[in-house]
């Protein structure tokens, strides 16, 4: 066998082995499904007020009719909190729509998310994101509703802020593949 033969023939034995691998991850390969719950009938939820960033009072009625993915946080969380916004803000990036999408990003620790330094993080993941504080009370009345939790321990020396991160969605539809919760709001007043 020519040099040139035995090349040739080596090259056709690694297309065909790359073109049969190939076709065999193809047959492992399978369509994502999205996760969640669908809660059939949806939720009824109040309305709510609580302060926004710019000082002034927020009612979810404001955005009513559109999507809006609400998320318990606080702003010294050092992982979960800032990789979620991140990822919401990656999944909304290029989606048609993105207009009618509201992210509003609910502060559990009032003490030291001022509306400032809230509106500095939120804003750091997207220049239309809502930030929203007020007293523990009052959050804690919102979390209620949409089954939140989060509770501040105190450690000597050190501030800690305990909370579960879910990412509520408020709407009928599902967007993106993060933990979402489907309601639908409706005023029960």
């Amino acid at each position: 066998m020519t040099k040139q033969k035995y090349a040739t023939f080596w090259l056709v034995i690694i297309l065909a082995g790359l073109a049969l691998f190939g076709v065999g991850c193809q047959a492992f390969a399978s369509d994502y499904e999205y996760k969640g719950v669908l809660l059939d009938p949806p939720l009824s939820l109040p309305d709510f007020e609580l302060a926004a960033t710019d000082g002034q009072p927020f009612h979810l009625s404001e955005v009513e009719g559109d999507i809006a993915l609400i998320y318990f946080g606080y702003t010294f969380c050092p992982d979960v909190c800032p990789l979620t916004m991140a990822d919401v803000r990656k999944a909304l990036a290029d989606l048609e729509g993105r207009e009618n999408i509201h992210v509003i990003f609910i502060s559990v620790d009032p003490e030291r998310d001022t509306t400032e330094v809230l509106d500095r993080y939120v804003k750091a993941f997207g220049p239309d994101f809502i930030g929203l504080t007020d007293d523990f009370e009052k959050t804690q009345e919102v979390m209620k509703a949409y089954g939140a939790f989060a509770e501040k321990e105190e450690v000597p020396d050190f501030h800690f802020t305990v909370h579960a991160s879910l990412l509520r969605q408020v709407t009928d539809l599902i967007v993106g593949s993060f933990k979402i919760r489907c309601a639908k709001y409706r005023n029960l007043s």
